[in-house]
């Protein structure tokens, strides 16, 4: 990847560059989708200022050596791919904890206790069906949806 620490936050936060904020809260109809704005301090951290529908920002910790131990420049647009593949796997574990499926969702319980252990449960349950699915993909066997695999257990 290159990076050894890439995140989102927010504008408010102490070291922020304001240089390269967009004013707007939404992206202008004249803005094209995909503008950004980067800002180096530090030849190792990178602040990014990207707008899908509204801005997001980026603050990245650069180290990249190539294998002949040379430096190399690091484009920053990957920074933004990079960060949605990792997000990729937390979007589709929320996805499926979420569905209809859920036992937390299913069953309301007066202790907060035995509803943090129900989404526990839920967690593990999602977590069994995405290494399941997994395991599957790399036999090249079909791959059942999440409501086959919760009817399976």
């Amino acid at each position: 990847m290159g990076f050894s620490h890439v995140g989102t936050i927010r504008k408010d936060r102490k070291g922020w560059y304001t240089t390269i904020e967009f004013t707007q809260k939404k992206r202008p109809k004249r803005m094209p989708r995909g503008t950004y704005r980067i800002g180096v301090d530090h030849p190792e951290v990178v602040a990014l200022s990207w707008t899908d529908n509204k801005p997001v920002r980026f603050l990245a910790e650069v180290k990249r050596r190539e294998r002949d131990g040379s430096l190399s420049v690091v484009p920053c647009l990957r920074l933004v791919r990079d960060y949605h593949e990792a997000m990729g796997g937390v979007d589709i574990h929320d996805r499926l904890r979420l569905q209809r499926y859920s036992i937390r969702r299913a069953i309301r319980m007066r202790k907060y206790y035995k509803t943090i252990f129900l989404g526990l449960v839920d967690l593990a349950l999602v977590n069994a069906f995405i290494v399941h699915k997994l395991a599957l993909k790399r036999l090249n066997k079909p791959v059942p949806t999440h409501a086959a695999f919760m009817r399976l257990l």
